[in-house]
Order: C-alpha cells, then sequence, then structure tokens
C-alpha cells in the first residue's frame, strides 16, 4: 500500500491528500481509481520484467545508427564529439535519457536566445511614439519606394500591368527576402509571407504607378511640346506668320523648330544627356553630338517631325537620368541601408555582417536591372557606396550604444540614412 500510495502521488494522485470531500463527483473518482489500478499494474510489469519498463528511457543509444536513420552524414570523430557531449561512457554509445536531456538543453539555449533579441532595440522604442513606429515606417518607404522605381523601370521596358506589378515587388522585396535567407529568419516563411503588410505596400504602389506614370508623361510631353514651340517662336520672327497661313504643324517640332531649340545651352545639354545610352547603342560616341543627330535619334520614324509620342519617349529618357529618378533611388537607398542593418543587429549578428546587409539589401535593385535588361546599378550612382557607409554608420552607433555612449535610437536611424543621402549627392554633384 506504501508502493501504491506513492506512486499515486508521483502521478498526482495523493491519497491522503485528495480525499473525497476534495474531489466531489463520481467521474473524478472514477478516475482515481482508474489511475491506482494503471499504477498497480505497472508495480506487477516491473516485478516481472525489471529491466524492460524502463528500458526506452536507460537503455544505450547507438549515435551512428541514430544519425543514419535521421539522414544527418557525421563522421566518427563528429560523432565521438556529439557523445561527449551527451555524457556517453563509451565512444559511440549514449543513453537515451541523457541524449534528450543533452538535445532539451540546446533547445533551451535557443529559446533564451531569441527571448534576449527580442529585447533589441525595444527599450529605445518603447520611451516614445516616434521611436515606436521609426523603423517599421522606414521600411515601408523604402518598400513604396523601390516599387515606384521597380514599375517605372519595367514600364519603360514595355511590359504589361502583370510584368510592371511583379518587377515592383521583386524589386521592393527582394532585398529583405535575401536578407532574411542569409540571417536564417526564414524558417517560418519569409518576411513578407509573415507579415504581408510590406507585400500589400509593394502592390498598391505598383499598381498606382502602374496607372498614374503613363499619365504623368503624356502630361510632361504636351508641357515640353509646347515649351520648344515657344522657344522656336521666340527666336524666328517668321514663325507667327507661318502659323497663321497653316505652314507649321501645331501638333509636332519640326527639326527647323528644333534646332532653334537646341540654341538653348541648357535644352541642349538636357537632351544630350537624355541621348547618351542611346547615342552610345547607336554606334554615336563623340561627347557632344551635333542637334541635328540629337533629332535624327528622337526622330524614329524620319519623316522630320516629332510627334507626342516621339517627346513622350525622350521625356522618359530625360525622367531615367533625372533629379526626380536620384531622388526616389536615393531615399529607397537610405531606408534599406539603415533597416537592412537594423534587421541583422536584431539577430544578433556580427557587426561586420550587419554594415554588409545594407549592401545586399539593395539585391532586389539588381534583380529589377537584370530582368529589365539594363546596366546593373550596383555598381554606378554609389549604390553599394552610399548604402555601405550608412549601414556602417548605423551600426557603429549600436557599438557604441553597448558601450554606454548611447543616442536615442531615433537620431541613430536619422544619422544612418543621412550618412547614405551624403554619399549620394556628393556623387550626384561630382557627376
Amino acid at each position: 500500500e506504501n508502493t501504491v500510495q506513492g506512486c499515486s502521488s508521483r502521478f498526482g494522485c495523493d491519497t491522503e491528500a485528495q480525499s473525497d470531500t476534495e474531489m466531489p463527483g463520481k467521474g473524478i473518482r472514477s478516475s482515481w481509481r482508474t489511475g491506482v489500478r494503471s499504477v498497480r499494474r505497472m508495480l506487477s510489469a516491473q516485478q516481472k520484467n525489471p529491466t524492460k519498463t524502463r528500458k526506452q528511457v536507460f537503455e544505450e543509444l547507438n549515435l551512428a545508427d541514430k544519425a543514419a536513420a535521421l539522414e544527418v552524414k557525421l563522421t566518427n570523430s563528429e560523432i565521438t564529439l556529439l557523445a561527449k557531449r551527451a555524457g556517453a561512457h563509451q565512444e559511440l554509445h549514449v543513453t537515451r535519457q541523457k541524449f534528450i536531456a543533452y538535445s532539451r538543453n540546446q533547445l533551451d539555449k535557443e529559446m533564451e536566445r531569441e527571448a534576449f533579441l527580442t529585447a533589441i532595440e525595444e527599450p529605445a522604442a518603447e520611451n516614445s511614439t516616434l521611436g515606436k513606429w521609426i523603423l517599421p515606417v522606414i521600411g515601408f518607404i523604402g518598400t513604396a519606394s523601390y516599387a515606384i522605381a521597380g514599375t517605372q523601370v519595367a514600364g519603360d521596358a514595355g511590359m504589361n500591368v502583370i510584368g510592371c506589378t511583379f518587377v515592383g515587388c521583386l524589386s521592393s522585396l527582394g532585398g529583405g527576402t535575401l536578407n532574411s535567407i542569409l540571417f536564417g529568419y526564414a524558417k517560418n516563411g519569409v518576411p513578407f509571407a509573415k507579415d504581408p503588410r510590406n507585400l500589400m505596400v509593394a502592390l498598391v504602389s505598383s499598381v498606382t504607378t502602374f496607372v498614374c506614370w503613363p499619365i504623368i508623361c503624356r502630361a510632361l510631353a504636351e508641357e515640353r511640346l509646347k515649351t520648344i514651340q515657344e522657344t522656336a517662336q521666340a527666336k524666328s520672327w517668321w514663325r507667327p506668320a507661318a502659323e497663321h497661313v497653316g505652314l507649321v504643324r501645331k501638333d509636332g517640332i519640326s527639326k527647323s523648330d528644333f534646332l532653334l531649340a537646341c540654341e538653348e545651352d541648357a535644352f541642349y545639354n538636357k537632351v544630350r544627356k537624355a541621348l547618351k545610352g542611346v547615342a552610345r547603342s547607336k554606334g554615336l560616341r563623340t561627347a557632344k553630338p551635333t542637334p541635328e543627330q540629337l533629332f535624327s535619334l528622337i526622330d524614329v520614324d524620319n519623316n522630320g517631325y516629332l510627334d507626342l509620342d516621339e517627346i513622350q519617349k525622350l521625356v522618359l529618357l530625360e525622367h531615367n537620368g533625372s533629379v526626380t529618378r536620384y531622388t526616389i533611388d536615393t531615399v529607397a537607398l537610405s531606408t534599406s541601408s539603415v533597416h537592412g542593418a537594423a534587421c541583422a543587429i536584431s539577430r544578433g549578428l556580427h557587426p561586420v555582417v550587419c554594415c554588409v546587409s545594407g549592401v545586399t539589401a539593395c539585391f532586389g535593385g539588381i534583380l529589377r536591372d537584370l530582368i529589365c535588361n539594363r546596366d546593373v546599378a550596383l555598381g554606378t550612382q554609389s549604390f553599394a557606396a552610399s548604402t555601405a557607409a550608412g549601414a556602417t554608420v548605423y551600426v557603429g552607433l549600436r557599438e557604441a550604444a553597448l558601450r554606454g555612449y548611447a543616442l536615442p535610437l531615433n537620431l541613430r536611424v536619422l544619422c544612418g540614412a543621412a550618412t547614405t543621402v551624403l554619399v549620394r549627392v556628393l556623387d550626384y554633384s561630382q557627376d
């Protein structure tokens, strides 16, 4: 009876502590009796075969056979090392109990480390609303900027709405997806699959850009047509009379009007810079092509007039190297450099790896250029240099905070992003 009481107490069925008054109800008493019977049957079986009941716990486990069963390929030295860590008495054998305890210890360490990692950057974020939202917000801004730029490039390549949306999403989410895989953060899915807000931002930005960007380009082309005509009219005394009698087309630009507009240095330099890539593809290597050569590059149908569609293509080419496109790319780079470094820091990675993460965050832009058959921008326009600089400043300030020289999270984010912008501005001014 003492043995039964002890075993029943071990299984939560203490006969003295749990009386009928403490366990009212026939069902609870029945469960208690069933537990006592199970204990008695176990003791009876142990008396018949005392080594069999605890065999699964204390039997010796051959680690080589177990590794083969789990399809894990280990050398003999690796198996020996694992056995020693698990407390084996023999070279390749360890009791199942010790091996399970060793496995649980490893899992406990990993869970404890994950718990500590969740606290990174959180104390500062709790002090203010801005600190709480600044990292997610810059992530959304970077996603939208990359999606807009990617959709514009895909539209210039002649893709439809599906292709433009795909390139926009790939451009905005590709860098973060690569970083999550490299950092081991994709065990339960990549970030945009676990939290689809970034995916929704990318989809909305891409579709909106696909719909609105052609309308904007058309309006800019009409404005450019009107500007060139007004410039030619101001430089030619006979043009008003020619327009009055119908000798000059109002829906296009003649070659003479274009040559008159090119007399303005600002207009000529802008057109020359926009057509630089087209001239190179046509074999025109001169640094300063003549206005006649520029007109022939724009006049695709060679009819002597530039219609609105041809002027719209010129506007698109001008936008590719414009301050607007450069600004959009700069905003995307400044946010991705800081956000990529912050994600790497949140995984507890080495500072050098965290700095490199700012560069790998640009992977989506690389895929965009490859799909759209453009020159890869990573090695040009200070893409790699600016993102690496911004990530390095952010990581450096984080390391200073770990050593007691702490700045608020808001200032660290702004310093990292400002460094990226500064490098981009210096590169643009030199160009």
